[in-house]
């Protein structure tokens, strides 16, 4: 009777100790995708020319918060773009790498300059021109992020992680009157040590 209530107690605790391992696996490699959006946004030195080339500075202030209660995420490799609500090009910014710790959100400000762009798309190139005369442009702000997840320097993983914010409405005159907007986020779970055509 003696020996088998102890081999009961060993597979008790052999169920146990494998539960919780698995739990403490599974809880380590479940990690949650930061949030961003775009807190401000405007557009300076704004030109559309009659050949439909397009100068512009699109400013942007966007906040990422890493939401994981154990990950720490180094972003990098962060590019900002900018596109017309149909999914047109207009231009984008490689921005510096940075480390977010657990909990913690950050805050960057986003200059991409559009320099002579041709807007080979009639409906765009229309749009742009209806922007200028009514002062208002909308637009479609992505964040691409090369992102490394590491917890206390002993297990990381790499991801592409993909935020898309729209719509971004810019005013031309005036930051005060700019609707901060939420981004849907993305990820790719490949590994990140090369980007092609990362800007798309």
């Amino acid at each position: 009777m003696v020996n088998r209530t102890c081999v009961i107690i060993i597979i008790v605790n052999i169920i146990l100790l494998g539960g919780g391992a698995i739990f403490i696996a599974w809880y380590s490699d479940h990690m949650e995708f930061p949030s961003f959006s775009v807190e401000q946004g405007a557009i300076n030195a704004y030109n559309f020319t009659a050949k439909n080339h397009l100068d512009a500075t699109f400013i942007f202030v966007v906040r990422s918060h890493n939401r994981d209660p154990k990950y720490d995420i180094e972003y990098k490799q962060v590019v900002v773009s900018v596109y017309h609500p149909n999914g047109y090009s207009l231009t984008y910014e490689n921005e510096s790498p940075y480390i977010e710790h657990h909990g913690n959100g950050s805050f960057f400000t986003a200059h991409a300059v559009a320099h002579d762009v041709l807007v080979s798309d009639a409906d765009v190139a229309a749009d742009l021109r209806n922007g200028t005369v009514s002062g208002h442009l909308d637009v479609e702000v992505r964040v691409r992020a090369k992102v490394r997840y590491e917890v206390k320097r002993w297990k990381h993983k790499n991801y592409l992680l993909k935020a898309i914010c729209s719509p971004v409405v810019l005013n031309f005159t005036t930051w005060k009157t700019f609707n901060k907007t939420y981004c849907n986020v993305d990820s790719f779970d490949k590994p990140a040590n090369k980007i092609d055509s990362f800007q798309t």
